[in-house]
């Protein structure tokens, strides 16, 4: 048996290109909507018949898949075998948006597109913090390891480390920091 310790936020985000639709842009990143005339498309009918990319046999998939026939919406998901083969898509326009773990996108985008090609946006779609899991019992290293990253997220060498490999923390990145320092 083996328990597990949040590291880093995580959970299902969105990668677009720069150039994508306004609207659907709006729409993925659930804010307010711009002025328009009230009869314009609704959030969902802007999802419609849109192409989503999603890594095959990833919980992102089932997530996604839920979702589209929850709110009944008709796009098509093409899966594709890695993060970067998503990517590809969405740069080639095979795929409006791929889904997948934020911060595997964050890294994705930083490493497969020109500077300002790609959007990963800010909205979580789910909330599933990446942890490291290790085997029950050993708590004299439980404890190092969560000392360890309690003092690196209050000293604040977090926020380099984390821009390193997912670029500029957002403030839910710094909240659940926060949230994880254990008190000295």
């Amino acid at each position: 048996m083996s328990f597990s310790i949040p590291v880093f936020p995580g959970g299902v985000g969105a990668l677009l290109r720069a150039n994508a639709a306004a609207r659907l842009r709006e729409v993925l990143a659930g804010g307010t909507p711009t002025a328009s005339p009230l009869w314009r498309a609704h959030a969902t009918q802007v999802l419609q018949a849109r192409d989503f990319a999603v890594v095959a046999g990833s919980p992102t998939e089932q997530w996604l898949n839920g979702r589209m026939k929850g709110l009944d919406i008709a796009a098509k998901i093409a899966t594709v075998s890695a993060i970067d083969a998503g990517v590809q898509a969405v740069r080639s326009g095979t795929a409006d948006v791929l889904f997948a773990e934020r911060s595997a996108l964050l890294d994705a985008a930083k490493r497969n597109a020109s500077p300002g090609e790609l959007v990963v946006l800010d909205r979580m779609f789910t909330n599933a913090p990446l942890a490291l899991a290790f085997r029950r019992g050993d708590d004299d290293f439980r404890l190092l390891v969560d000392r360890t990253l309690s003092r690196l997220y209050s000293s604040g060498d977090i926020h380099g480390l984390y821009a390193k490999w997912f670029g500029e923390p957002d403030g839910n990145a710094m909240t659940f920091f926060r949230w994880n320092t254990l008190p000295d």
